[in-house]
């Protein structure tokens, strides 16, 4: 659900204000909210400001102690957000920072998801490839980082499964490497039969209409 203009204009004006005063402590608690929709549109308005003092404000929330991320976890979990519109220039540091947030709370993991989701669609080859490397076979304790790297690609699947499948498929590879890559693994294969049953259901749509549609043509002759 989308915020209402009034409130949108509140949100524009006040990130304004922030960003100017550099006050960094103020903008992560604005930040702070819990609503998805309000948590999109505070990113996408800080996103259209200058991207060096972008870049301040993500970096002074990176050097905050980790009680102090998780006590403004919203805020933290917006901020995820933020890089995911502003990082596209250096993807390689931006995706390195989510990794590191990732790492520190696990229950950042659906805004880190939604990041790297844009990055996919915007730089898709890029993504693939510093996600295999650096998420998947430098696995760590926690299956986290596997799983978010495979399942950030679903929507760019959806709409051009094309440009992910050879990712899909390397990861799928891994199996017969090593089963500390198994997360990564099923999770590849989960996305793969997802698309093969969406692909078989659409050729038998499209077959039942073709039957129809040559019944229609023998009746009416």
């Amino acid at each position: 659900m989308s915020i209402s203009l009034h409130r949108f204009t509140e949100y524009k004006l006040r990130v304004s204000e922030l960003l100017q005063l550099r006050d960094w402590r103020g903008l992560l608690r604005l930040c702070n909210v819990e609503d998805s929709s309000e948590k999109k549109t505070i990113a996408l308005i800080v996103s259209n400001h200058d991207s060096k003092i972008v870049a301040k404000f993500v970096k002074y929330v990176l050097s905050l102690p980790r009680d102090e991320k998780r006590e403004l976890r919203e805020g933290v979990a917006t901020t995820c957000l933020i890089l995911g519109r502003t990082g596209q220039d250096s993807i390689e540091k931006a995706i390195s920072n989510l990794r590191a947030l990732l790492l520190e709370d696990r229950m950042l993991l659906t805004e880190v998801e939604a990041a790297l989701s844009n990055f996919w669609v915007l730089r898709t080859k890029a993504t693939a490839s510093l996600l295999f490397k650096s998420w998947i076979l430098k696995t760590s304790d926690t299956n986290d980082l596997q799983i978010a790297a495979v399942r950030s690609c679903q929507y760019l699947l959806e709409k051009e499964p094309k440009l992910v499948a050879p990712f899909l498929l390397r990861v799928e590879r891994l199996a017969l490497r090593s089963e500390k890559y198994d997360p990564a693994v099923q999770t590849a294969r989960e996305l793969i039969a997802r698309l093969s049953t969406k692909k078989a259901q659409k050729g038998r749509f499209q077959a039942r209409n073709r039957i129809i549609g040559r019944k229609k043509e023998s009746t009416s002759k």
